[in-house]
C-alpha cells in the first residue's frame, strides 16, 4: 500500500492535516520519502475527497460556464504536490473508492474524463437560520429568548476575524482624532443660532425621554447615528427643499471598535479548502453580503416596528460580545454601513458611552443624578467616558436648494407596465 507523508505536499493546510491524522500514531514510512512516517493513501484520499464533493460540482463544457478542470489538474493545484507521481496515486485512489450502483442511475464522482468547477459559497444554512430568527423575535417570545440567541450566536459566531479579499477586517478600531458628521432640521435662523451655543446638546444625542426606535435601536436605547461626511449627512436626513439644517462635526476622544459592514460588498479573504474552517468562514461572509444589504435598506414611512425588531436584537447582541482583539478582550461599539440615501456613502451607529458627546445630555445627567452630600456618602462610582467631542467652530448652517432622486432606467418592463 502506498503512504504519504505531510512533506509530499506544499500546501501548508494540507500538510497540517496529514500532520493531525498521523499523530500519536505507529505508520509506516512514507513512498516518497522513508525518513518519514506516512499515512495510508486511503486516507489522504479521504481529506481531499470530503474537500472536493463539498465545494465542487460537474461542469459541463459551454462559452458562458466557468472556468473548469481535470480531476489531474485540480489535485495538482490545490494539494502542490512535490512529485506528479503523488497525483496519479491520489486519482486512481479517488477513483476506486468511489463506489456507484450504476444499475439505480448513479454516477461516480470520480473521472479522469470529467471536468470541475468551483460552487460559489451562497451562505443558505445561515440565511436559513436568520428567517428562523426573524419569525422567533417577531411573533413568538421577544424578551426571553434563549432559542432566538442561539441561533444569533450561530449565525454571527466569530464574524470578527472575517476579512475581504484585500485582507481588510470587518472588525477593527476608528482611530481618536476620526470626524464624524451630525444633522438636524431647524425652523429658523434664531433657532439655529441657539443651538450653535451648545452643539453637544443640540446636535449630540438625544436626551433619554426622546430617545425613539430605529434601525438599531429600541426606543429608549441609546444610539448616535452619523455619517462620515457632510452629502451622507444631509440625504440621510431628507430635507425639504428651502428648509434650513444646522450640520456640526464631532470627533472621537478614543479609539472606538466597530463591525464594519461595508467590507461584505466584496469578495472574502480567499481561503484555502483544506482551512477547518473554509466552509464556516465563505458560507458566513456570503450571508453576510445579503445581510449588509438588509440592515442598509432605507427606512420608509410605511415601514412597521415589528421591522426593526429583527435588526434591533442583532446590534444589541454584537455589542455585547466579548471579543479578544489583539490579546485584549474588547467590545463592538459601533456598526457601519452603507447609506441607502447616498450611493457610496457610510453611516456609522454608535452604543453606549461610543455615542456619548462631552458635554451632551448624557454626561450632563450624569454629573447631576446624585446631590453633592449623597454623592460623599457613597463609594466612588465609575463615571461615564463619553467617546465623542465637539469638534470646535465646525458648526453650520445650510440652506436646501434642490434635492437629486436616482430611479431606474426601467424598473417594470414596458410590455406589462401600467399607463402611466
Amino acid at each position: 500500500m502506498i503512504h504519504l507523508c505531510p512533506v509530499c505536499f506544499e500546501n501548508k493546510y494540507l500538510r497540517q492535516r496529514v500532520v493531525d491524522l498521523r499523530r500519536n500514531r505507529q505508520t509506516p514510512n512514507c513512498s516518497y520519502h522513508p525518513t518519514r512516517k506516512g499515512l495510508p493513501i486511503s486516507e489522504v484520499a479521504g481529506i481531499i475527497d470530503a474537500a472536493l464533493r463539498a465545494n465542487y460540482e460537474f461542469a459541463f463544457q459551454s462559452p458562458l460556464s466557468p472556468p473548469s478542470d481535470s480531476l489531474l489538474d485540480l489535485l495538482r493545484q490545490l494539494t502542490e504536490p512535490v512529485n506528479d507521481r503523488i497525483i496519479d496515486d491520489l486519482s486512481l485512489a479517488l477513483v476506486d473508492a468511489d463506489v456507484v450502483d450504476e444499475r439505480d442511475g448513479d454516477m461516480p464522482f470520480y473521472s479522469d474524463d470529467f471536468q470541475y468547477s468551483l460552487v460559489e459559497p451562497n451562505g443558505w444554512i445561515q440565511s436559513e437560520l436568520w428567517s428562523d430568527f426573524r419569525h422567533s423575535i417577531a411573533h413568538e417570545n421577544r424578551f426571553f429568548n434563549g432559542g432566538a440567541k442561539n441561533l444569533l450566536v450561530e449565525i454571527f459566531e466569530n464574524v470578527h476575524y472575517l476579512s475581504d479579499e484585500n485582507k481588510q477586517p470587518a472588525f477593527y478600531a476608528l482611530e481618536p482624532g476620526t470626524l464624524v458628521q451630525r444633522a438636524r432640521g431647524v425652523r429658523s435662523l434664531e433657532v439655529a443660532r441657539e443651538w450653535a451655543d451648545d452643539p453637544a446638546q443640540s446636535l449630540g444625542p438625544p436626551p433619554r425621554h426622546l430617545r425613539n426606535a430605529g434601525r438599531m435601536n429600541a426606543a429608549g436605547i441609546g444610539a448616535l447615528y452619523a455619517a462620515f461626511d457632510d452629502p451622507t449627512c444631509l440625504a440621510e436626513l431628507r430635507p425639504l427643499v428651502g428648509g434650513l439644517v444646522c450640520l456640526a462635526s464631532f470627533r472621537l476622544r478614543r479609539p472606538v471598535h466597530v463591525i464594519d459592514f461595508t467590507r461584505f460588498e466584496r469578495p472574502g479573504r480567499n481561503i484555502d479548502i483544506f482551512a477547518k474552517n473554509y466552509a464556516a468562514r465563505t458560507t458566513q461572509w456570503a450571508f453576510m453580503q445579503n445581510f449588509q444589504q438588509e440592515i442598509s435598506r432605507p427606512v420608509l414611512p410605511d415601514d412597521t416596528h415589528l421591522e426593526y425588531v429583527p435588526t434591533q436584537v442583532v446590534a444589541e447582541f454584537l455589542t455585547t460580545l466579548p471579543i479578544q482583539y489583539r490579546g485584549v478582550e474588547q467590545r463592538i461599539e459601533g456598526l457601519v454601513f452603507r447609506s441607502a440615501q447616498r450611493p457610496g456613502g457610510h453611516n456609522i451607529v454608535l452604543f453606549g458611552e461610543a455615542g456619548q458627546v462631552v458635554g451632551g445630555h448624557d454626561a450632563a445627567l450624569a454629573s447631576s443624578r446624585l446631590d453633592f452630600d449623597l454623592l460623599l456618602s457613597m463609594p466612588a462610582a465609575r463615571q461615564p467616558d463619553p467617546a465623542l467631542e465637539y469638534d470646535v467652530e465646525s458648526f453650520r448652517v445650510r440652506r436646501i436648494t434642490s434635492a437629486d432622486f436616482g430611479c431606474d432606467p426601467e424598473f417594470l418592463p414596458v410590455e406589462s407596465g401600467p399607463d402611466f
